[in-house]
């Protein structure tokens, strides 16, 4: 009877254990793991690097490009040149257009996220 006991306090122990192992190896992504907001953050700032960067990368593109009439043909080099600079400068102004999208677009999303948990909190 005594064994009978036993067994049974026993196998609620490991019931209890069980349970635990198995919480504990719940992956959550609530209040106690890695939460949306961090991955939004990051997203956000990736972002804004990238669009730093193809900013600046336009920016060294177009630095020799001046805004010029050409009235005279003697200065058909010149004219070759700042053609030359204004096509590379086209060629890559859908990537800038495109990065700037995306950080307008992840600086809304952020805007919205703290817009709503504003309105939820009260």
């Amino acid at each position: 009877m005594i064994t009978n006991v036993r067994f049974a306090v026993d196998a609620a122990a490991m019931n209890s254990r069980m349970r635990t192992m198995r919480a504990a190896k719940k992956i959550s992504y609530g209040e106690n793991g890695m939460g949306l907001v961090p991955i939004m953050w990051a997203v956000w700032g990736v972002s804004l690097v990238f669009m730093a960067g193809v900013s600046i990368f336009a920016a060294r593109l177009g630095r020799n490009e001046e805004a010029q009439i050409f009235l005279a043909d003697s200065s058909s080099h010149v004219k070759s040149e700042q053609d030359a600079i204004l096509a590379r400068v086209n060629k890559f102004r859908p990537v800038k257009t495109t990065a700037l999208w995306i950080a307008g677009a992840m600086t809304a999303i952020v805007l919205v996220y703290y817009l709503f948990d504003i309105f939820h909190q009260f």
